[in-house]
């Protein structure tokens, strides 16, 4: 019987946990205006890196910011820290931000450079679920 209960209070504090990071991933995605800001030029069409001189920018940072955000997220699915299927509305972002052409650009660019330079693509993770997933891009092959 106690390890019933403990079990039964084990995944009750799960979700919990779940829900608290849920919470929290949605408030830096809807209060942080760096990342708001991006997630707007995905979703509605700005071209944030072919188009504009985008090297040196306040605009990279914002971008990279929200990048590394969904990459430290998907790390957290694929070390099985959060379950996958407790964050869908997370997964529409990502699947945006990945199937952006732009992204894909800099995508290619920051892979080529990080070969060039010896070091690791920043955004890897990223990378590996566009790839699980399936998506739509060259830069998922």
């Amino acid at each position: 019987i106690a390890a019933t209960f403990a079990i039964y209070q084990w995944l009750q504090h799960k979700k919990v946990h779940n829900a608290k990071m849920l919470l929290d991933f949605s408030n830096i995605f809807e209060n942080n205006p760096a990342i708001a800001e991006f997630v707007q030029k995905i979703d509605y069409g700005g071209n944030w890196y072919v188009n504009t001189d985008f090297r040196n920018t306040k605009f990279e940072k914002t971008a990279d910011f929200a990048l590394s955000t969904l990459c430290h997220f998907v790390k957290m699915i694929e070390d099985k820290i959060i379950d996958e299927r407790d964050f869908y509305a997370l997964h529409y972002i990502i699947r945006r931000t990945l199937e952006n052409t732009d992204t894909q650009e800099y995508f290619k660019f920051l892979r080529n450079f990080s070969r060039q330079n010896g070091t690791t693509f920043p955004f890897d993770p990223l990378l590996r679920y566009g790839r699980k997933k399936h998506l739509h891009g060259d830069i998922f092959k």
